[in-house]
């Protein structure tokens, strides 16, 4: 991430400021082609495990804690398959997008319509995409940092979404973050 993207300040503004430490565990690319096999494997039957892309750490708080990635599908009949909702919890509209978070956590559900023989099994799925946050910043449960939260997987899912090749194009622009109902 170049220091000056949307991305960085909104990481820094999570994490509580200084030096950010990147661990990549697949990139977006690597995301990608999991997903794929990962959809193929379940047909759209089921939700799968997350692929994890990577996680950031302040670097002079080691144990400070970290915000960690991580992509999925589940099934568009029940996007929230036997999952907790976050607690205290709130939905949002992220341009368009359903959104959720709860402070230490935020999700974001999403078609992701792939071409040839992907194209009916994710005809029957969401592409689910998982931000944690176990840092110590003390922002972290309130309203704003949520949406921060929200925007900052928004536009790492981006990458994603571009890697996986979604026809539909779902998550374009700069994210918008709403309060949204239920």
């Amino acid at each position: 991430m170049a220091d000056s993207s949307n991305e960085e300040r909104l990481l820094r503004t999570l994490l509580g400021g200084g030096s950010v430490e990147t661990v990549v565990y697949n990139s977006p690319v690597g995301v990608g082609e999991r997903l794929r096999k990962n959809l193929l494997g379940s047909g759209g039957a089921k939700a799968t495990p997350y692929v994890y892309g990577c996680s950031f750490a302040q670097d002079a708080r080691p144990d400070g804690g970290e915000i960690r990635l991580g992509f999925s599908w589940v099934s568009r009949d029940d996007p929230h398959e036997k999952e907790k909702p976050p607690a205290p919890g709130r939905r949002f509209d992220v341009s368009g997008t359903l959104g959720e978070s709860g402070g230490n956590y935020s999700k974001l559900y999403l078609r992701c319509d792939l071409p040839g023989d992907l194209g009916p099994p994710s005809g029957r799925v969401l592409l689910r995409a998982r931000a944690s946050n176990t840092s110590n910043s003390e922002q972290k449960g309130s309203e704003e940092a949520m949406k921060q939260h929200l925007a900052f997987l928004y536009l790492m899912t981006q990458r994603v979404t571009a890697a996986l090749g979604c026809e539909n194009k779902p998550l374009q622009g700069e994210p918008v973050v709403k309060p949204g109902k239920g």
